[in-house]
């Protein structure tokens, strides 16, 4: 399960205040790129956030100003239907401060210490993950620009030292003109190699800290386009394609992992095309619940008719 989260919201005044509970998204980094107009992931998915975690937060908003935080447990699902263990509930935590300056401008900065992801039993290497962006979005939703940066140090707590460190740039935007929108993002991105399966595109789950062989810095330039959906009603298709450049290469000399061998070439091409279905109302946002969803609308480029109601109001 991807996100199933119960909310309750007060106010005092121009306070406003929430605890949530559920399977979802810690209080960290960038919205899920779910609710982002490219169908393929960026590479830094797992570095911008914290998601699939049973958490309790908690938010408070007052004027253009948010703080929310979350306590959860550090384990990562090693497939979509494993279990948390309910013994590393609250075995991490993480904090996220938002701020509106003007109407459509949002810009966040957030901090996590996540217990041992990687080891189920709490026995892996630590991570601290920094994030900061900003983002804008008309008030019709047709254009949106997001930059983010985000920073993950893997630390082995019982020698008290950092292990390894991976660093994510991406900036990322969409117009639509008329019904037809076009979005670009650009992103550098260094991630770890892992010891493969007999499969080699397979790595093993749970991942062993031990078995990290090198570390690819990937470059990535993504261009997408969308069409309207050919029927109307409560179910469309949007229809879209995707075309993306890569660039992989070892961050360290060193490194055991040789991107450009493994992948037979530097810079591989991948192109994408299919029809994103929708029923029904399209939420405007993903990953923040409660007093910390800020107001306004969902991105165009996603497949957005005229009058469809899509806004987060409080």
């Amino acid at each position: 399960m991807h996100e199933l989260v119960a909310s309750g919201l007060g106010s005092r005044g121009p306070l406003a205040y929430s605890l949530s509970a559920g399977r979802g998204f810690a209080a960290f980094g960038t919205d899920d790129p779910m609710m982002r107009p490219f169908e393929k992931y960026p590479i830094n998915h797992h570095l911008s956030q914290i998601l699939e975690r049973p958490m309790i937060t908690g938010a408070i908003r007052f004027g253009r100003a948010m703080l929310d935080a979350s306590s959860f447990g550090g384990d990562e699902p090693t497939s979509t239907g494993s279990p948390p263990l309910l013994r590393r509930l609250g075995d991490s935590w993480s904090v996220r401060a938002t701020a509106m300056p003007v109407t459509g401008i949002e810009v966040q900065g957030s901090y996590a210490r996540v217990a041992s992801p990687e080891q189920r039993e709490g026995f892996g290497l630590d991570q601290h993950k920094r994030s900061a962006s900003a983002r804008f979005i008309s008030a019709d939703g047709g254009r949106y620009l997001l930059g983010e940066w985000a920073r993950t140090v893997e630390r082995d707590h019982g020698r008290n030292e950092n292990v390894f460190a991976y660093e994510s740039a991406l900036i990322e935007g969409a117009a639509t003109i008329r019904t037809v929108s076009v979005a670009l993002r650009l992103e550098q991105t260094e991630r770890p190699e892992e010891e493969r399966l007999s499969d080699p595109f397979r790595v093993p789950r749970p991942a062993a800290d031990l078995g990290i062989s090198g570390v690819t810095r990937w470059r990535t330039a993504t261009l997408a386009l969308t069409l309207p959906s050919p029927t109307s009603g409560p179910i469309r298709g949007y229809p879209f394609i995707e075309v993306e450049r890569a660039s992989a290469r070892a961050r360290d000399a060193r490194s055991v992992f040789d991107a450009e061998s493994f992948y037979r070439t530097g810079s591989p091409w991948m192109l994408t095309a299919g029809a994103r279905l929708r029923f029904g109302p399209l939420h405007a946002r993903m990953g923040r619940y409660g007093a910390a969803v800020p107001a306004g609308p969902a991105i165009r480029a996603l497949g957005i008719a005229d009058g469809d109601p899509t806004s987060h109001h409080h």
